[in-house]
């Protein structure tokens, strides 16, 4: 499989986008797509920013959604919004169709939203988050290969314009949740960890499945992180290597990155972003 590029990011008004080829090519146009795509009532929009559990989440819903402990036979990017040129190949999905973006939820289909139909939002804390795709871009086409963690600090987290950057995704989502709570649930990548069993029996109901104790035991046993980084592999390549979706998935490995000073630095911006937000990440 070719290696896909990932960096660097396309800039688009204010913010920046993957540099997918219907980004470069005219992200204006795909948004506006993406506005007023018309989805179906069974579809299933999982929201998240880039490295909060993506894949992992793709995982669960299918097999809760299909009752089954099967896993996904189609790679997410087959449903990936934010890299298609067009939407025609969605016709051929099976239901229900798990559509993605990492876009704020502005940017989502009209009338998904304003239809009711099923939203699925997952958030990580921003420290793991950031290292955990600092460590994703490594190797990948388009990135430096001397591409340091100061660099990136320096780039993404000081000035974070990524998808309109992690601040703004989320008080956009909170926002939204309070304002629809039937029809999306918010979820922590720290809960689901720390807590599968309970989380997904929440994600269950949420998707209206009969309640089975013993699928959401198999789901969380086949979604364990080992099981799932054996078992999915992702279609970037780095160093000719097939390279694996998932890399450590824990709680506070943004401790082995962040110097004091930076950890400084982060703290003081999200004081001031986050000063009127409700919302409580687990660090540790």
């Amino acid at each position: 499989m070719s290696r896909l590029k990932v960096f660097p990011l396309v800039k688009y008004k204010d913010f920046t986008l993957a540099p997918w080829p219907c980004n470069e090519e005219n992200p204006g146009k795909h948004l506006q797509l993406l506005k007023i795509f018309d989805s179906w009532n069974s579809d299933i929009m999982l929201c998240t920013s880039p490295k909060s559990g993506t894949h992992w989440l793709h995982e669960i819903i299918y097999m809760l959604s299909r009752q089954t402990t099967e896993y996904c036979p189609q790679s997410l990017f087959t449903t990936h919004m934010d890299m298609m040129g067009d939407f025609d190949s969605l016709e051929s999905q099976s239901e229900p169709r798990i559509l993605h973006t990492h876009l704020p939820f502005s940017f989502l289909p009209t009338k998904h939203v304003e239809n009711g139909r099923k939203i699925v939002f997952v958030n990580r804390n921003p420290k793991d988050r950031h290292v955990s795709l600092y460590n994703f871009l490594l190797g990948k086409m388009g990135v430096p290969e001397d591409y340091s963690w100061n660099d990136y600090f320096d780039e993404m987290v000081l000035h974070d314009t990524l998808y309109k950057g992690w601040f703004n995704y989320t008080k956009e989502f909170l926002e939204a949740v309070d304002k629809n709570p039937t029809n999306i649930i918010h979820l922590l990548y720290e809960d689901i960890l720390k807590n599968p069993t309970k989380e997904l029996t929440r994600l269950a109901d949420f998707l209206e499945i009969p309640k089975n104790e013993n699928l959401v035991a198999g789901v969380v046993d086949k979604c364990s992180f080992n099981k799932l980084k054996e078992n999915k592999v992702m279609p970037f390549r780095v160093k000719g290597k097939p390279s694996s979706l998932f890399r450590k998935g824990q709680i506070g490995d943004w401790k082995n990155w962040f110097t004091v000073t930076q950890n400084e630095q982060f703290d003081a911006i999200y004081r001031n972003e986050m000063k009127d937000v409700n919302i409580s990440f687990s660090y540790e």
